[in-house]
């Protein structure tokens, strides 16, 4: 994969990096669908909170959205979202501010254009 040495190596919990992280979104993000963050929770750390478990997770996401807008894609972890709002954490949209994609307005209408394009990017990559 490349840029591969920039995801976050030393992650606190085992086997929970980049690489893995964007092995669980990439077919989520080709089938057209979203993940929740429990989800994600329970796959890498079953036994720990959510919200400890996000403060974990959120910076490996942050990163994963970098190296993506470094190639010119989408905001991949735009398919990772909370149950309550089905809609991305606070850090999704704090890292898009970050990176330039977000000027903090309707945060339903900005994440439902970053999903469309991670759909249409991904599902274009997996057909060629």
């Amino acid at each position: 994969m490349e840029n591969e040495d920039i995801y976050p190596r030393s992650a606190p919990i085992p086997g929970m990096d980049g690489d893995s992280i964007m092995e669980v979104l990439v077919p989520v993000a080709v089938a057209g669908t979203c993940i929740y963050y429990k989800d994600l929770n329970e796959r890498f750390a079953p036994e720990m909170h959510i919200l400890p478990f996000s403060r974990l997770v959120s910076p490996i996401l942050d990163t994963i959205n970098l190296l993506e807008v470094r190639q010119d894609h989408p905001l991949l972890s735009a398919v990772v979202v909370t149950v309550k709002y089905q809609l991305p954490g606070e850090g999704f949209f704090a890292g898009a501010q970050a990176l330039g994609h977000y000027n903090g307005g309707d945060r339903r209408e900005f994440w439902q254009v970053q999903v469309a394009q991670v759909y249409a990017h991904w599902n274009q990559h997996a057909s060629g």
